[in-house]
């Protein structure tokens, strides 16, 4: 079921990147990390290893940068599993959670390619990217989630509360 989740949010993002509304600013490959989360509480170390090969699939297929979404998706990990021993496990604080890593990954891709040079500064393009970001995919892992508590207590998946 994680293998499934996260291939089902990498190829629909790779959908949506096809379309063209700018409100439309789709992460969830990102959001998909939010949702294995509780089912790999108790392994950790696959999960960061995870997060580390889906952002160096990302960069490959998404952002043609090495290495950058690559790191970012395991620091975002490991931000997600510190986030997740203090809350428990439900739709709000999913939410929550991702309201959280989408600011966190867009304010820090998005400084690193200033550093870069990649791009110049300026500051209503990452609030409105941040905003843009987090309507859909706000709505992205709240469906996804229900489906994915739905499908793993009907087939005996058990996952962190």
């Amino acid at each position: 079921m994680i293998f499934g989740i996260i291939i089902f949010s990498f190829y629909l993002e790779g959908i949506l990147s096809k379309i063209n509304i700018n409100y439309l600013i789709s992460l969830t490959t990102l959001m998909s990390l939010i949702l294995i989360y509780p089912y790999l509480f108790n392994n950790k170390k696959n999960y960061y290893i995870i997060c580390f090969i889906t952002g160096l699939i990302y960069d490959i297929a998404y952002t043609n940068t090495i290495l950058l979404n690559a790191c970012l998706f395991l620091t975002l990990g490991y931000l997600i599993s510190i986030i997740n021993n203090f809350i428990t496990n439900n739709s709000f604080n999913v939410m929550i959670i991702s309201i959280i890593i989408i600011t966190i990954y867009r304010i820090l891709n998005y400084f690193i390619l200033i550093f870069i040079d990649y791009l110049e500064f300026d500051i209503n393009s990452l609030i409105d990217s941040i905003i843009h970001s987090l309507i859909f995919n706000i709505i992205y892992i709240s469906l996804i989630y229900k489906i994915t508590d739905l499908i793993s207590k009907k087939i005996g998946i058990y996952k962190k509360d």
